[in-house]
């Protein structure tokens, strides 16, 4: 491709108009940048976002362009799902040999995030992302949010078992056929986790331990005004979408779901009745684009009948002993990999 620039960034926004100028100066401002564009996704806003991009667009006609979705009153879309469809449309005309995927409420916060990224990807064929650690702005309180993970070459057996590294943190290689993005929209997969996972499918990642990617926390969002039981049954319906974008890894992702799986069990009783409204809607969405039976039954254990219950719990143990033979197996083959070294 004549003059394919060297990143993409595929900036998705829905109703975050005093967010915008942060998160775009924040890539423009990059030191000793490589080529780059900027695709905006704006997902029908109605706060003055879009117009806002649209200042953009005029001032940086070169980088940037605009994608707009429309809101129709009949579509009863969740916001989650709209949000990884306004991705899949930004990855379809990506035409940088890298990408990075900001969210429009956040900013990058390391001068040479895309500089540092490109030269190490460039040097380095085998790897598919290079990725930082992140951190959080709480009502302009910076706070740092050490994933525990060691600098060097994240792989699978390193970072299902560990917590979690968020993918807006990485650039990936724009390697993804037409093909597999309409597979990753229908499995609703292209969330922070499936992203990550998808790429790490295809080969290593590298991760080091410097603060590049400041994630809003905001106090009212529908993450943390979550409660916890509503938040593990959340991560628990992402467990066969998990596995689909990373089938060779796909029982040591049940170890990574591990304590959701338990916390949602141990509460199979009332986690129907106690997750608040939009929450369960999402995450019974999620389970159901999956057909995941397992968590679906649980929001609805009240009204199953004695037979299923007990299939339940026999579903429940092999989720159990799968988990920590999984993880035992992983440590083990990393220790062996490590003596090889």
């Amino acid at each position: 491709m004549h003059n394919r620039p060297k990143i993409s960034y595929l900036v998705t926004f829905y109703n975050a108009k005093d967010y915008v100028k942060p998160c775009l100066d924040s890539i423009l401002s990059q030191d000793d940048s490589p080529s780059y564009e900027v695709l905006l996704g704006d997902d029908g806003s109605t706060d003055g976002t879009k117009e806002l991009l649209m200042e953009y667009v005029a001032q940086y006609p070169d980088v940037m362009r605009l994608y707009s979705m429309q809101r129709d009153p009949e579509d009863k879309s969740l916001g989650r799902t709209r949000m990884i469809r306004n991705r899949m449309n930004l990855l379809r005309h990506a035409q940088g040999q890298y990408i990075s995927i900001p969210d429009g409420d956040d900013y990058i916060s390391y001068s040479k995030f895309a500089k540092e990224s490109v030269d190490f990807l460039d040097a380095n064929p085998q790897y598919m992302a290079y990725g930082y650690e992140i951190q959080y702005d709480i009502n302009g309180k910076i706070t740092p949010v050490p994933s525990g993970i060691p600098e060097g070459e994240l792989s699978p057996l390193v970072y299902l078992p560990s917590k979690y590294v968020s993918a807006a943190s990485f650039v990936f290689r724009n390697v993804t056929t037409p093909d597999e993005i309409a597979e990753l929209e229908a499995k609703n997969a292209f969330s922070d986790n499936g992203i990550t996972l998808f790429f790490m499918n295809k080969g290593p990642l590298w991760h080091v331990n410097t603060p590049a990617y400041t994630y809003r926390q905001m106090e009212n969002s529908t993450w943390t005004s979550t409660s916890e039981l509503g938040k593990q049954a959340d991560n628990a319906s992402w467990l066969p979408t998990m596995q689909f974008c990373i089938p060779k890894h796909k029982y040591l992702v049940v170890s990574r779901c591990n304590h959701a799986l338990r916390g949602l069990w141990r509460n199979r009783r009332t986690a129907g009745s106690s997750i608040s409204g939009n929450v369960l809607k999402r995450i019974q969405y999620q389970a159901s684009v999956s057909n995941f039976h397992f968590v679906v039954d649980i929001l609805n254990w009240p009204g199953l009948s004695f037979g299923r219950k007990v299939m339940l719990h026999f579903e429940y143990l092999r989720y159990r002993v799968i988990a920590k033979t999984a993880k035992i197996l992983a440590k083990l083959m990393l220790c062996f990999q490590r003596h090889k070294k």
